[in-house]
């Protein structure tokens, strides 16, 4: 199915009128208040679908990057979508690449609305996270203090 179709189709069945490409061939959505995009690929081949997801947590970022890198193994936590990190600004995305030859309103749909539940799954995970990484970072500097005796069993000097 061509980009644009699919996209038309889309629009009339959540009933938004002229739901269409903009110059860049991208197309915006907003589900339970969260904005996910749609590029229609220039070779008319692939539709790439993308949300952002957050911004890094101010501590423990490595922690949750394994936690996002074990999450893509084969797809298991993602729904087989893929996380990224966009360079300028850090935050952190999700997104897929599917071809578009397969794809009706109906898997379209359906592949959507896995897209719209991973993507909730993980905002919550990764505003859970934050705390966490902050409690594990107390709960370090003050086994480190108690009694002198550091993180790694030795007494300080």
């Amino acid at each position: 199915m061509e980009f644009s179709d699919l996209m038309k189709e889309f629009g009339a069945k959540v009933g938004i009128p002229d739901f269409v490409p903009d110059a860049e061939n991208v197309c915006r959505v907003d589900i339970d208040g969260m904005s996910i995009a749609f590029l229609g690929s220039a070779d008319g081949d692939t539709l790439v679908t993308w949300a952002e997801v957050s911004d890094p947590p101010p501590e423990g970022v490595s922690m949750l990057y394994r936690v996002l890198m074990e999450s893509m193994f084969m797809g298991r936590g993602t729904g087989g979508s893929s996380f990224s990190v966009e360079s300028e600004s850090g935050k952190i995305f999700l997104h897929r690449v599917d071809p578009l030859k397969i794809l009706d309103l109906d898997s379209f749909s359906q592949m959507l609305e896995k897209f719209v539940n991973t993507l909730e799954l993980w905002r919550k995970m990764i505003a859970d996270f934050r705390p966490v990484a902050e409690a594990v970072k107390e709960a370090n500097a003050e086994a480190e203090q108690v009694n002198g005796f550091g993180m790694n069993g030795f007494m300080q000097v």
